[in-house]
């Protein structure tokens, strides 16, 4: 199912969007020599979901029509660890270690900026939540134990909340900065066959946060798989 996940992108992410997802495994052929180079040194895991992550941006990428020129040195990483696409391009990459995905489009109307994360399931313990959510997610939770994979969900959003606004805001934020609430909103008007689709809220708790991002442009979509969560987050353009 992920790894078709361009079969049903529009219900996740945007027909303006290109999102590709390929099991995570050895891809290094395919990297410039300044990509290997931040490589060189790494265990083969990190090699195979570092290369992995960078395929599918590759093969969105080519499927958004950027050709490879555009980027003849590949996608390298800037001071801030975001990715380095191509002019007028944003995007997100994200892996487990068995899966990669990637999604990418063009800057301006509709998105400014995009986020996306992909999480085990089972990844998330309750030592990891008390660090990530506030007290009033944690009650979410509570109230909602039919949501087998909330604690997951909320650490992947917040994830792709980051990826997402860190340019816009332009500095670091923590996991607490934002708070999710309604995290068992059906995303019913968005129709999937067996993938479940949820629109969760959100609260910006840092006042530069809160300054330098509308949270009416925030769309925050969660999609729900066998052992696997993918979020999506996307920032519009007012």
């Amino acid at each position: 199912m992920i790894e078709s996940i361009h079969q049903w992108q529009e219900a996740l992410t945007s027909a303006e969007l290109e999102i590709r997802a390929c099991p995570v495994t050895d891809h290094t052929h395919i990297l410039s020599d300044a990509e290997k180079v931040v490589i060189a040194k790494a265990v083969d895991i990190r090699c195979n979901t570092y290369s992995s992550g960078r395929q599918c941006a590759r093969q969105a990428l080519h499927a958004l029509g950027i050709a490879s020129s555009a980027y003849s040195n590949g996608l390298l990483r800037m001071d801030d660890g975001a990715v380095q696409w191509p002019q007028r391009c944003i995007g997100s990459i994200s892996h487990t270690n068995e899966w990669a995905l990637a999604v990418v489009g063009m800057q301006g109307k509709p998105f400014a900026s995009v986020g996306i994360d992909i999480e085990n399931i089972e990844r998330v313990g309750d030592s990891v939540l008390h660090l990530i959510a506030s007290e009033n997610e944690q009650a979410m939770l509570q109230s909602l134990p039919e949501l087998h994979w909330g604690r997951a969900g909320i650490f992947s959003i917040k994830e792709s909340v980051y990826k997402c606004l860190r340019p816009i805001y332009g500095d670091f934020f923590g996991f607490k900065d934002v708070e999710l609430s309604d995290l068992d909103a059906v995303a019913s008007a968005i129709s999937t066959p067996s993938v479940a689709i949820f629109t969760p809220s959100i609260k910006l708790q840092l006042p530069g946060l809160v300054t330098c991002c509308d949270v009416d442009n925030i769309d925050i979509r969660i999609a729900v798989l066998d052992a696997l969560v993918v979020s999506f987050v996307s920032y519009r353009e007012s």
